[in-house]
């Protein structure tokens, strides 16, 4: 499977002080495809019976993002020209007062329940969640640069079945301590009061709503000047300020802020990584039993297994009759070989293997 380094997958923001683990090769995530949505039925094939497919005109981006303070103030800092209509977006964002708070750039709190009460077969398929940030036009993300924990590490589909997806969720764990820290660590380094910072946040996670809630009132100017203290009007200062704090952060100090949790987090995410890029394949396996497939025109095969659904193309799906619980990998590929003239490549089998496609005898 072609690999890529972990450090290359994140926010930039990062790569100065994360520990060396993170130098480390994972999978590319090739069959989670953003430009050409692989969630979405595509125009004149057949859907595939139990199937939920994503909307194209949403796809995952039915998420509100909460971006982290040092974030936030990257975007601000950041001058590129590919990032202008995030920064709009942003600024636009807190001038409304709505879910801004020295910590970061929150959803608004009927947003968050809202999405909080959906299910699977709301997510990737409504316009009422989009992201604030989705550009519709391309279908991509304003703000991609900076994007925090949950898209950093969101993948519909992995390369590595199930076993990718715990990688991915230990991801989040970590990534989701490490911004908790870096943020406090902000607003100690910039001695705000955390006490109304703490219960703004309390607040949001509260699941009563108030009619202010509703109608997305922002906080009294009271309230907002006990939040945000003497930045209150610097609101994009005090963004960039953090930037820049958490840009100071050196490999060492970043081990004093994230602190024993970190290397709790990192143990785990370094067995996940070992799962995924040395997995334990049998010699001998079988074609899934229980394997969903219907064609595709005249040249492909679209599959379905517990961990999703995948397009194939013919020969290889004809191929997996070749798994019959008695031949070994070696005697497939010898066969492969004289029938269509093709290497029966680890970068085939693995995934095929992974994603339960075929399964040990």
């Amino acid at each position: 499977m072609i690999s890529q380094k972990i450090l290359d997958i994140l926010p930039e923001v990062y790569r100065k002080f994360f520990p060396p683990f993170f130098e480390e090769s994972i999978p590319i995530e090739t069959l989670a495809t953003c430009n050409d949505c692989a969630m979405c039925n595509k125009p004149g094939e057949p859907p595939m019976p139990g199937v939920n497919y994503f909307k194209p005109e949403s796809k995952c981006c039915t998420f509100f993002p909460k971006l982290p303070n040092y974030l936030v103030g990257g975007l601000l800092s950041d001058t590129t020209p590919d990032l202008e209509e995030g920064r709009r977006r942003i600024i636009q964002r807190i001038n409304e007062r709505i879910g801004i708070i020295p910590s970061g750039v929150y959803p608004p709190k009927k947003y968050a329940i809202l999405f909080k009460r959906g299910t699977d077969k709301t997510f990737g398929r409504n316009k009422t969640l989009i992201c604030p940030y989705y550009v519709k036009a391309g279908g991509n993300c304003s703000i991609w640069k900076f994007r925090e924990t949950v898209c950093t590490t969101y993948y519909c589909k992995s390369i590595a079945g199930q076993e990718g997806k715990k990688f991915w969720a230990s991801m989040n764990l970590y990534l989701s301590h490490v911004q908790e820290s870096l943020m406090m660590h902000v607003i100690h380094t910039l001695n705000l009061d955390v006490e109304p910072i703490l219960e703004q946040l309390k607040s949001q996670n509260l699941e009563v709503l108030e009619v202010s809630d509703l109608d997305e009132v922002p906080l009294t100017q009271e309230e907002y000047s006990k939040l945000w203290g003497e930045w209150a009007g610097r609101e994009v200062e005090f963004y960039k300020r953090a930037f820049e704090v958490v840009e100071a952060v050196t490999p060492e100090r970043f081990q004093e802020i994230c602190g024993v949790n970190q290397k709790i987090f990192l143990k785990s995410l370094d067995q996940r990584r070992t799962e995924i890029t040395s997995p334990k394949m049998p010699d001998v396996l079988i074609r899934n039993p229980e394997l969903k497939s219907m064609a595709l025109g005249t040249d492909r095969h679209v599959v379905r297994t517990e961990t999703g659904f995948f397009i194939i193309q013919n020969s290889l799906y004809e191929a997996l009759d070749l798994f019959d619980g008695k031949r070994t990998r070696t005697e497939i590929a010898q066969i492969v070989k004289q029938k269509w003239n093709d290497t029966l490549r680890d970068d085939l089998l693995i995934p095929m293997f992974l994603n339960k496609i075929i399964v040990p005898a």
